[in-house]
């Protein structure tokens, strides 16, 4: 009886995980990738824009939200590439570059959250806002 009390009076933890969004908007943000080593051209890594390097880590980390809530991500990546390629002109060289950027901001994201984040305001809102780009990249 006495473990039932303790356990009753002990109040339930509920942790929110705070989604971690890079600063893409910041001034210095881009500085630091025209920095690297292997940058080329003025640009990033292996000559990669800034905005093929912003929109690898926007999508990396929206399918990391998608993959962590148990959604399937993978047709999100063939999109991600068939735009880098086709829209933005990314050749292989880069495209290993930016599947890393993918990669690591879907892991960094995944590593944050917790069950209680999947069915968060912020977390709906980020795959809207892939869904919503999908959408009008394939009509």
């Amino acid at each position: 009886m006495a473990c039932l009390v303790l356990v009753a009076m002990t109040p339930a933890k509920v942790t929110f995980a705070e989604i971690i969004v890079p600063d893409w908007v910041s001034p210095g943000w881009g500085q630091e990738f025209l920095e690297m080593d292997f940058a080329t051209d003025g640009k990033g890594p292996f000559g990669t824009s800034l905005d093929s390097i912003e929109l690898a880590g926007q999508w990396g980390m929206m399918s990391g939200i998608r993959e962590y809530c148990g959604e399937e991500a993978d047709a999100y990546l063939v999109v991600l590439g068939q735009v880098l390629r086709r829209k933005l002109g990314n050749t292989e060289k880069q495209m290993a570059w930016l599947i890393t950027v993918y990669s690591f901001n879907a892991i960094k994201v995944k590593e944050k959250m917790v069950e209680s984040d999947c069915e968060s305001d912020a977390a709906k809102g980020w795959l809207y806002i892939q869904d919503y780009s999908l959408e009008m990249f394939t009509s």
